[in-house]
């Protein structure tokens, strides 16, 4: 039963009897203001409350709260059925088409954007993490400084859309430029497209190379898709 319901059915009882709320509140050994948070539906008296109250006043309030209780649940098959009613009629485009088609679509139209723009700070952050200054290591992880045997360091730089792959001399610390490109990363595979070389590594120009890619704290790991590349990078700092 609706606590306003038990307590206006309390009143009119209590009233009919000729009963005040302190002589109820008495007989039922609970206090006035009990009574009179029941009676104004703030409360919902317990079982136990009910039982006595129904003992004093010789009315059955659990029967009144069933009856009500029957009301509640006709009332919820009734929603459940239009409920039920407005999905079906939903799907009949028969009828106010346009408007139904609004209304089926407008969950797929948001949760494509929700998911587009997931995905596109996804994309960012792992563009943000890849770039940096990489120089490479040995398979041991550790820095090379004899790359193929020629006593250079090879550092790749990777900016936003765009890497630069160089070689150091160790010895006297001069730079030369192999590769300047472009790249990508697609569904986790980073992919290099070579745009620019030095004159003596003309014929790389052009390529696209494609690594599976994994960063590990300081360390960058490519391995060649389709091709012999399997390197580690150090990320590193220059002062």
């Amino acid at each position: 039963m609706a606590k306003l319901n038990f307590g206006k059915k309390l009143i009119e009882v209590r009233t009919s009897k000729g009963l005040t709320q302190e002589e109820v509140a008495e007989k039922c050994n609970v206090s006035v203001r009990t009574i009179q948070r029941i009676e104004s539906g703030i409360v919902k008296p317990r079982a136990y409350t009910i039982r006595k109250i129904s003992n004093i006043l010789e009315f059955d309030f659990f029967e009144i709260s069933e009856q009500n209780c029957d009301e509640d649940n006709e009332s919820l098959e009734v929603n459940k059925h239009s409920i039920l009613w407005y999905i079906k009629d939903l799907f009949n485009l028969k009828t106010n088409t346009m408007r139904k088609l609004l209304i089926l679509t407008a969950p797929l139209f948001i949760f494509l954007c929700l998911f587009g723009l997931n995905a596109s700070c996804q994309q960012k952050e792992l563009l943000a993490e890849i770039e940096g200054t990489w120089q490479l290591c040995g398979k041991d992880s550790l820095i090379s400084t004899n790359v193929e045997g020629f006593g250079k360091s090879r550092i790749k730089v990777i900016s936003k859309g765009t890497f630069t792959v160089t070689e150091m001399k160790v010895k006297d610390s001069t730079l030369f430029a192999d590769f300047v490109g472009s790249y990508k990363i697609e569904k986790n595979i980073y992919i290099e497209k070579i745009l620019y070389t030095n004159p003596a590594l003309r014929n790389y120009k052009g390529i696209t190379n494609s690594f599976e890619y994994e960063i590990k704290d300081d360390l960058l790991f490519l391995k060649g898709v389709n091709n012999i590349y399997d390197e580690i990078w150090k990320r590193v700092e220059f002062n």
